[in-house]
């Protein structure tokens, strides 16, 4: 393609109706069907080292806590006690505990989640201790990070979901990658808007022109759906020397910048020294929680390396993602309503905006239609 001058591209553009960002009874589906009925991996494992760690997460509309128990296995719960529906644990830093206790009345829950302690226990002669355990979630922990199914009564197949999408992630040794840093947000935009930065490059050389624009071609790249996920590689400006030599001397990670889509949520960024992973929460039609971590290949070996990652976690928080990506999503909420566009458009070299789109459609439909 680049010998050629060429980009792929789709047969036409492809346009999405503004009502998918702003309409209320959409927002419900999509936070009932696809953040209720899919896997997100909610933290990356090396987060919680030790067993005793905890970590409270906020998902919209479903606080959780995960727990690293004393065997060294990771659990997921509701985070509401079963007697007043009080959270269990706050913060959004790892903690070290023994168990869970309400605030409220002191009701004990260990890091398996069963309900250990009822102060004044004869005044709940009917409260079968047993059954009223915190909510347990589906999880598990597979390719460096935790997946939690946010819905206590659901099963969760992981390897059915991700699919092809674990090879790629297999491929590049992602589940050895540390935990280095997190971050968290709220962008006023709808969750789709961000995402849609995410999934083309048409913008890099324009929006990231002060940042990103200087390591990268314009717009050379290749995509390729699997499933619901997403693959898209960019070739990095490093590649143009080396692309009449043998493949065997191609470096992925020096000449190319990874990007995994994992349905719904989530993108992976692999740069040439880290990782980023990003995953989008929708709050509101207009409103969505974020959550960045920098993955790194290994823990940091020298200050110098600290300090490295460190700038490069910034860089990204404060210029790339923060004010370049947020920034313009933000900016395109606010004309939503305004009339101006019944539709937005995606060209025809954006093909994985289609594909984005049309999975978030596929999810929503009844599942004997789904399925057809």
């Amino acid at each position: 393609m680049i010998r050629a001058g060429d980009a792929q591209m789709d047969e036409r553009e492809y346009r999405i109706p503004v009502d998918h960002y702003v309409c209320s009874d959409r927002f419900q589906s999509e936070r009932s069907e696809l953040f209720r009925g899919f896997p997100l991996p909610v933290a990356a494992a090396t987060q919680l080292e030790q067993p005793g760690d905890t970590l409270a997460i906020d998902l919209p509309g479903m606080p959780i806590v995960i727990a690293r128990n004393r065997q060294g296995s990771v659990g997921a719960f509701i985070n509401a006690c079963r007697h007043r529906g009080v959270r269990v644990a706050d913060g959004e830093d790892v903690c070290q505990r023994k168990a869970f206790v309400c605030p409220y009345h002191n009701w004990t829950y260990d890091l398996d989640g069963a309900l250990k302690g009822i102060p004044k226990r004869e005044g709940f002669p009917n409260v079968d201790v047993s059954q009223h355990g915190l909510r347990r979630l589906p999880a598990t922990e597979a390719h460096g990070l935790i997946w939690v199914l946010p819905d206590p009564d659901g099963a969760m197949n992981l390897n059915d979901h991700l699919g092809e999408l674990a090879e790629d992630l297999n491929a590049y040794d992602f589940g050895k990658f540390q935990y280095f840093a997190r971050r968290t947000t709220t962008v006023k935009a709808n969750w789709k808007l961000i995402l849609d930065a995410f999934s083309e490059g048409y913008h890099v050389s324009r929006l990231h022109k002060d940042s990103l624009a200087p390591y990268f071609p314009d717009h050379t790249g290749v995509f390729d759906a699997i499933g619901p996920h997403m693959r898209s590689f960019l070739a990095r400006k490093d590649f143009l020397a080396v692309l009449d030599q043998p493949v065997e001397t191609w470096h992925r990670s020096e000449h190319f910048t990874l990007t995994l889509y994992a349905f719904p949520n989530t993108i992976i960024v692999f740069s040439p020294d880290y990782a980023t992973k990003l995953a989008m929460y929708p709050v509101s039609p207009s409103e969505t929680f974020v959550t960045m971590t920098l993955m790194t290949p290994h823990k940091p070996r020298s200050e110098a390396e600290r300090q490295h990652w460190q700038r490069s976690f910034a860089l990204l928080d404060e210029f790339v993602f923060g004010k370049e990506d947020f920034g313009i999503a933000e900016s395109a909420q606010t004309t939503l309503e305004s009339g101006a566009n019944t539709h937005l458009t995606a060209g025809r070299f954006e093909p994985a905006i289609r594909c984005f789109h049309q999975a978030i459609d596929k999810a929503l439909l009844p599942k004997s239609a789904a399925r057809k």
